[in-house]
């Protein structure tokens, strides 16, 4: 199956994902997440604000920025720019951007440098069990992902109907170091 038809596919159960599953679902992941060595260990947070259907980072956000870790999300400057990591305080601040999705104000001085994250937690689409990737087709991800230093730990979040066999990835795709599912 080609990256279209999984997205088609996966978009399509993720639509048909009643509010209590997907509560439920999101209460384990978050749980996982907060318990692995990956997210304890990290100081500098990279994690994208859940959209739709997308697993919740809400909550996720909100522990970490009460266990006092740094916390960036993702600003997207334009489809051929990519994206930038922005250092937040609360969620309160951030106001929808003209796809919809949450993102805090930019400001020079709140830039994270993508040396400096220890942790990204990353959307997608569909993943494989070799930390293949589908994404939702602008590339925003693949691009910033490999300005990260190498031992930068990059956590996919989905859930168990979003882990595929195989995902198709093509040269310019970078593979995710895990999953975390519910």
């Amino acid at each position: 199956m080609n990256k279209k038809a999984i997205r088609k596919e996966i978009l399509k159960k993720l639509a048909d994902l009643t509010s209590e599953e997907k509560l439920a679902k999101d209460q384990v992941i978050f749980s996982k997440v907060i318990e692995s060595s990956h997210y304890k260990e990290s100081e500098n947070i990279f994690v994208f604000v859940s959209y739709n259907k997308e697993v919740d980072t809400h909550r996720i956000i909100n522990h970490a920025l009460q266990q006092g870790k740094k916390v960036s999300v993702p600003v997207i400057l334009s489809i051929k720019e990519g994206m930038v990591a922005v250092s937040i305080d609360n969620l309160q601040d951030l106001k929808k951007n003209k796809y919809g999705i949450l993102e805090p104000p930019l400001i020079d001085t709140n830039i994270t440098a993508p040396q400096d994250i220890d942790l990204v937690l990353v959307p997608g689409a569909a993943f494989d069990g070799k930390g293949g990737r589908v994404g939702y087709g602008a590339g925003m991800y693949d691009r910033y992902l490999v300005q990260l230093r190498s031992s930068t730990k990059k956590i996919a979040l989905g859930y168990s109907f979003q882990l595929l066999g195989q995902v198709p990835m093509e040269p310019l795709d970078v593979r995710v170091d895990g999953i975390i599912t519910d």
